[in-house]
């Protein structure tokens, strides 16, 4: 009798309960007892795949977006004739439900610059949009359809997610409704890369999957095989545009920390603990006390009145957990407290003296410490709180050797005409339709003559970029 060698990798491609053999074909009365076996394996696992489908599609939505754009034609003559403006879709993206009441989750890319938005739910229905707020520093995106009793998808705990864990990534990937992909979480944390903006990499925390994520899937789900949310597809790595298998989802945790945010607050709060950091070397660990390969980070200084001083912590602290959540770097440190809302008590762990401690921490705001430090002015037409960029403010921004001056944005409103646009506070307004800025007021005057309604070109610097953005209402 002829011998043959399976392997799980070969069963698994197997269905039906039939192996095809050099032309042959066994049927399932007379496999081999290791075929069957295989064969229960590879079923088993397909089974969790669509029981895990099954339980999050209804909860994943289709996004279109539409822009108003100006019709122009040309009549026999050749004259440029410019007809009414018309809305028309620009762009789709896929989402999920996140709240029975209509809460729906996507990306900041989505639905930024839309003037309109309409969801389709899986069972036809179809919705206009309002966007409750958006993060584009994490792109994340919150809307809001006027339905009720929606199938909210559950969300899972992203934070214990394990390297070869299986998950789905469902979605609307070049407009087809409702695919889904398999693969595993290829890893963890991901940082460093300026998926969203450059300036903010070390504060990016994603998920690296091989699931397949196209266009059109990001704002859909990733899940495990329980079915639960544990990310949001955002971006992929790609020469062609289309998957190579390195796609990268915003972690659920996150999301459900921008989503409690823009929804009771309207704003996303920057978490802000008043330390200047630096890294730990194995030659400042053995200077510390701690034991070989410790990982953590140093307070290098302590800003004063800040939360860091009032729960006491002190120079030459090693940070190592933040909550529940380990701390190896200072941009892990930076993330941990950004994602914290504002005036939440959090257990920070450190050593000092090569002694295990810990303190109570009650996170502050860094858009309100900036409107304090820096002083600002609400400007009502921009929903934004703006300050006068002096050489001060400039030096604690890290502008050093450089003549940079404007309006800095302190605090942005969700929904802003300059969220919208995609500013974030820390931006740089310096100039309006060519005029340069150099104070609030003179930003104030200029917007007084603007209209948002068409339009305003402004300059901006964020970090080492400079370029325009178009405002609008």
């Amino acid at each position: 009798m002829r011998k043959w060698v399976w392997s799980r990798a070969a069963a698994m491609v197997l269905a039906g309960g039939v192996v095809l053999l050099g032309g042959q074909a066994l049927g399932a009365l007379d496999q081999p007892e290791s075929v069957a076996e295989e064969l229960r394996y590879a079923r088993s696992l397909s089974n969790a795949f669509q029981h895990a489908a099954e339980r999050v599609e209804p909860s994943v939505v289709h996004i279109t977006s539409q822009a108003r754009v100006q019709s122009v034609r040309r009549d026999v003559f050749g004259r440029q004739l410019i007809g009414p403006e018309q809305l028309r879709p620009t762009g789709l993206g896929s989402g999920v439900i996140a709240d029975a009441d209509g809460l729906i989750i996507t990306n900041n890319h989505v639905v930024q610059e839309a003037d309109r938005l309409v969801v389709r739910l899986t069972d036809g229905r179809e919705f206009e949009a309002s966007v409750v707020g958006t993060d584009p520093q994490r792109d994340i995106a919150v809307l809001k359809i006027d339905a009720r009793d929606l199938p909210a998808a559950e969300f899972g705990e992203s934070e214990s997610l394990q390297v070869g864990e299986w998950v789905l990534a469902i979605g609307s990937p070049f407009g087809f409704e409702n695919s889904v992909t398999a693969g595993i979480i290829s890893a963890t944390g991901r940082r460093g890369i300026g998926l969203v903006s450059e300036r903010f990499k070390d504060y990016e925390d994603f998920i690296q999957t091989d699931a397949a994520i196209n266009p059109g899937n990001s704002g859909g789900p990733l899940i495990n095989l329980d079915g639960k949310v544990v990310g949001i597809n955002t971006a992929i790595a790609s020469r062609s545009g289309g998957s190579v298998g390195i796609g990268f989802a915003i972690p659920a945790h996150l999301v459900k920390s921008v989503m409690r945010n823009l929804v009771e607050a309207g704003r996303v709060g920057r978490g802000w603990l008043g330390v200047m950091m630096q890294e730990l070397t194995p030659e400042l660990a053995e200077s510390f006390q701690l034991v070989a390969g410790q990982k953590g980070v140093v307070i290098a200084s302590v800003l004063k009145d800040s939360p860091a001083a009032a729960a006491g912590l002190a120079d030459g602290d090693v940070i190592v957990k933040i909550g529940d959540r380990a701390i190896d770097s200072a941009s892990a440190l930076i993330t941990a407290i950004e994602i914290i809302p504002p005036k939440t008590k959090v257990k920070v762990q450190f050593f000092r003296g090569g002694r295990a401690r810990e303190a109570e921490v009650v996170v502050g705001d860094r858009n309100e410490r900036n409107t304090r430090m820096f002083g600002g002015k609400a400007i009502e037409s921009l929903k934004a709180t703006v300050a006068t960029l002096d050489a001060r403010a400039a030096r604690e921004l890290g502008y050093q050797g450089e003549e940079v001056s404007g309006a800095l944005i302190t605090d942005l409103q969700a929904g802003s005409p300059l969220a919208r646009a995609g500013l974030e506070p820390e931006d740089i307004i310096y100039g309006v339709e060519g005029y340069r800025v150099s104070s609030v007021d003179e930003l104030v005057e200029l917007m007084s003559r603007a209209d948002l309604r068409r339009g305003v070109r402004l300059q901006v610097i964020r970090g080492a970029r400079r370029g325009f953005v178009i405002v609008r209402e």
